[in-house]
Formats: C-alpha cells, structure tokens, sequence
C-alpha cells in the first residue's frame, strides 16, 4: 500500500501542545508567584526614580553634577549586531546621565542568580530564525526557562 504523503501524528501533536501549556503555566506561576512583593518593590522603584529624577532636576538647575544611584545591567541577545547596537546606546546614554553603575553585557555571560547587585536589568534580545533565541544568548535562557523561582532581587 502506498505511504500518504502527509501523515499527522495527533499523540505526537498532543504531547508537544501540552508541553508548551505545561512550560507557559509554570513560567507564569513563577512569575505571578512574588507577584504581590514585585508590585511593592516596583512601587518603591519608581518612587525612588522620581525623587531622584527630582534632584537631579534641581541640580541641573544649580549647575551640578549628580550621581544617580543605580545600578544598571543591560544584557543582550544578537546574532547580527542590531541588538549590542541598541544595549550600548542605551548603556552609553545611563553613563552620560551619571548612573553610578552601568554594565552592557552579552547575556550567556550572565548567571540569572547574579542579579542581586543590579537595580534594574534591561534586556535586548532579537531572535533568529523562527524566534528561536540567538546563540549569546541561549544558555541564559535556558537557565531562566528552567528556573524554579525568581531569583531574589529580579
């Protein structure tokens, strides 16, 4: 008898569907899970932002130079340039407002638990292909995808 020639393996299918279901729910409980502590911890962010950006406004005013006490990480995913492009512009931009600390890093050189010394972390990931991760950055999401919680400080 003659072989169809497309065949669809609904088990198959099925399992890679539920799969997907089963890794979107865990990565949004993970998430959801400190959702409470995150929203008090980004209100407190942002409070210390405008009061900062507050005397940072009087300074300017008066001419001085002020430091603004953060810490910034900006980490990024490119294959082709575009998106280290953009995370040192954004990273040269922090520095020229004095930002006390500022790193621009390739992402698989970071360990998720290392964010405890970071006030705020931007990512600048392009994908590949079919939105596959680029390869600088795979094994850091790999890592965030495997994460069992939400490393403290993230």
């Amino acid at each position: 008898s003659a072989t169809p020639p497309f065949h669809l393996d609904g088990d198959k299918l099925r399992a890679d569907v539920e799969a997907f279901v089963k890794r979107d729910t865990d990565l949004s409980l993970l998430f959801e899970a400190d959702e409470r502590q995150s929203a008090e911890d980004l209100a407190s962010l942002e409070s210390n932002l405008r009061l900062q950006k507050q005397g940072l406004q009087n300074s300017a005013k008066q001419g001085n130079l002020v430091t603004i006490d953060l810490s910034i990480t900006v980490l990024f995913g490119s294959d082709g340039g575009n998106a280290m492009s953009v995370a040192e512009k954004i990273a040269r931009r922090a520095e020229r407002r004095h930002v006390r600390e500022v790193k621009c890093v390739e992402a698989n050189t970071v360990d998720p638990a290392d964010f405890t010394d970071t006030d705020i972390a931007v990512f600048v990931m392009a994908t590949a292909g079919q939105g596959e991760m680029c390869g600088n950055a795979k094994t850091f999401w790999s890592a965030i995808s495997k994460a069992k919680s939400v490393p403290s400080g993230m």
